[in-house]
């Protein structure tokens, strides 16, 4: 009986470490964003999804925001917004990703990365309002207002 409670023991200590572990609280604090991306004015957008919605809905939600003017042109912008699907598992199970990558003017190397994630697959607007919203939250934290 007494090994049996060891190896509980053991367990319930290793469920706790790698809780602590994967915190938010312990994860890597975000890269602060170039100061061409903070100063951008207009903004373009690109659907890799093949899906409109996405579109739509990433039109709606910048607009909405306000922060920025939508760009009809890439050469027009400051920076761009290239949005992307993605299906498969990650390593927490999820099964289909939007990702949102802000691209500076004349950079290959985007500037930011948005990933938004969830368990099952759903409406890809949803999605897409949780990568603008990490990037609205990176751009303008709470705390500076």
């Amino acid at each position: 009986m007494n090994k049996g409670l060891g190896f509980w023991r053991t367990i319930a200590t290793e469920v706790v470490i790698l809780g602590i572990l994967s915190s938010p609280l312990l994860s890597k604090p975000k890269t602060p964003l170039p100061t061409v991306v903070l100063a951008a004015k207009r903004i373009y957008l690109v659907n890799q999804t093949g899906d409109q919605h996405v579109l739509d809905t990433a039109y709606d939600q910048f607009k909405t925001w306000g922060r920025f003017t939508i760009a009809t042109s890439k050469d027009d912008a400051d920076i761009t917004a290239v949005f992307s699907h993605h299906y498969g598992m990650d390593k927490f199970g999820n099964v289909s990703l939007i990702e949102m990558d802000i691209f500076a003017k004349g950079s290959n190397e985007p500037a930011f990365v948005a990933k938004s994630a969830l368990k099952l697959i759903t409406a890809p607007q949803h999605r897409t309002k949780a990568c603008i919203a990490d990037f609205k939250e990176t751009l303008e934290p709470k705390n500076q207002h």
